[in-house]
């Protein structure tokens, strides 16, 4: 991977991602609705505005809800 480049994870997968773009065009490229995750960089969460930088390793984070 680039040092260019963002890692994204979701259930122990790994998705390359170029850093410089919200999160929110990154899930969308992912085909995942912002509102069924959670993300998180270095164990912090961050919102579907927060920008990726180069080495940023995103966690996401399935919100599970129920009745």
């Amino acid at each position: 991977m680039s040092e260019e480049s963002v890692t994204i994870i979701l259930k122990d997968k790994s998705f390359p991602m170029h850093a410089g773009i919200p999160l929110h065009k990154a899930l969308r490229i992912l085909d995942l609705p912002a509102n069924a995750h959670l993300a998180l960089r270095d164990g912090q969460l961050i919102t579907e505005d927060e920008m990726l930088r180069k080495g940023d390793r995103i966690e996401l984070v399935a919100v599970i809800s129920g009745g």
